[in-house]
């Protein structure tokens, strides 16, 4: 991975592409744009909060989702990315099914009437889905409850077995 300098203007990295996955540049100042070279990648420190002059990237691709070419665009680069991660593990859980879909975690708590951070509390096995949370998720996302129950247990089997998140 290359690590670049960034002005400050510059505040996220987007997989997006129609060839695949590729590091965007997302600048308020200009356009969106890409390249399909992964090793063009960027990494970013974590920023606590948002600075005056800079857009939430939440935001951020929400507004580029309203455009229906950049959506399936988007859709199709979490689904590559999504491939790359969990394609051969079997303990990825719902967020690999969504990711197939090429949902974002806030795509799929619109499509069910929940929050993103429900979503991502589920991904996450930090807490257990209600039956009619199950049926939600798996309508949803074209699964049966019973799919989607495996893949939640998987992960919470997973993080049990690692003690991760304890």
């Amino acid at each position: 991975m290359t690590r670049n300098t960034l002005s400050p203007n510059v505040f996220c990295v987007i997989a997006l592409s129609s060839n695949g996955i590729s590091a965007v540049l997302a600048n308020t100042a200009q356009p969106l744009t890409g390249s399909s070279n992964p090793s063009s990648w960027l990494e970013f420190p974590p920023v606590s909060s948002v600075r005056p002059g800079y857009t939430e990237i939440g935001d951020y691709i929400a507004s580029q989702e309203v455009d229906e070419q950049r959506r399936a665009l988007l859709e199709r680069a979490r689904s590559d990315l999504g491939d790359a991660i969990y394609g051969g593990k079997s303990d990825a859980g719902l967020r690999k099914i969504r990711l197939a879909r090429g949902w974002s975690q806030t795509t799929l708590a619109k499509e069910i009437g929940t929050t993103q951070s429900h979503i991502a509390r589920i991904e996450n096995a930090e807490l257990d889905p209600q039956a009619s949370t199950l049926e939600r998720l798996g309508q949803a996302l074209g699964e049966s409850p019973d799919a989607i129950l495996r893949a939640f247990l998987a992960v919470k089997k997973a993080k049990e077995s690692t003690g991760y998140g304890e």
